[in-house]
């Protein structure tokens, strides 16, 4: 690949722009510093993937999902 775009927009009452979740919030930090202790303890053979909070979640409330058109 000889070049690549990155396009980031910035959008009121998002998740990341709220004060409450935005990227330097305290829960966002907390919750990364868990995603960080978690993989490292996953690398160890300390914890299994099932048992941290890397583990997936799938959705089953796929109505609730709402997709819009470009």
């Amino acid at each position: 690949m000889d070049e690549f775009l990155y396009i980031r927009r910035s959008r009121a009452g998002s998740l990341t722009q709220a004060p409450e979740t935005g990227i330097l919030s305290p829960a966002r930090e907390a919750h990364s510093a868990a995603l960080r202790k978690d993989f490292e303890r996953i690398k160890r053979r300390e914890l299994a993937l099932e048992d941290s909070v890397l583990k997936t979640h799938h959705r089953s409330d796929f109505e609730q999902i709402r997709i819009d058109r470009l």
